[in-house]
């Protein structure tokens, strides 16, 4: 259902945010492939799995200058929360990268022929009170949404 749902809300052009998970079903949705356990396959990945809790940023991504991404925050890097062993590894058609780790981990996607769909693999739903580039994302998706009616 998941897939029908990313595959749909892009060919209809709808505004898309995917977080986490929703990066990996986006990805795999328009024909993409993921790392299955990102330790095992990238042995030199930094840790993507750290055990503190969503609010907590805990390493840097690289945003990609150009991207929508970069529009949004207006910085090249971010601190980020992410808690994930799997990640985009084969880049679906039509997306591009719109931000990495250090380690080279995909951490952000997008489709620049779209009016709004970005997918980020941290969770902003867990710093949003306290971090400006969460609020920034939500209220960027909010604002393409509301341009639907």
């Amino acid at each position: 259902m998941e897939l029908m749902a990313a595959n749909q809300a892009i060919e209809k052009n709808l505004p898309l945010l995917g977080i986490c998970r929703g990066i990996q079903v986006l990805n795999v949705a328009l024909g993409g492939t993921l790392y299955q356990d990102i330790p095992s396959q990238v042995p030199e990945s930094i840790c993507h799995t750290p055990k503190t809790d969503k609010a907590v940023n805990t390493h840097t991504v690289c945003i990609e200058a150009g991207s929508q991404l970069n529009k949004i925050f207006g910085k090249r890097e971010i601190w980020v929360n992410g808690k994930h062993h799997q990640a985009v590894k084969d880049l679906a058609p039509g997306m591009t990268v719109a931000a990495r780790a250090r380690d080279g981990i995909v951490e952000a996607v997008e489709h620049p022929r779209k009016r709004f769909a970005i997918g980020v693999q941290w969770h902003p739903e867990g710093t949003w009170r306290d971090d400006p580039y969460s609020q920034k994302l939500f209220s960027s998706f909010v604002q393409a949404a509301r341009g639907t009616r």
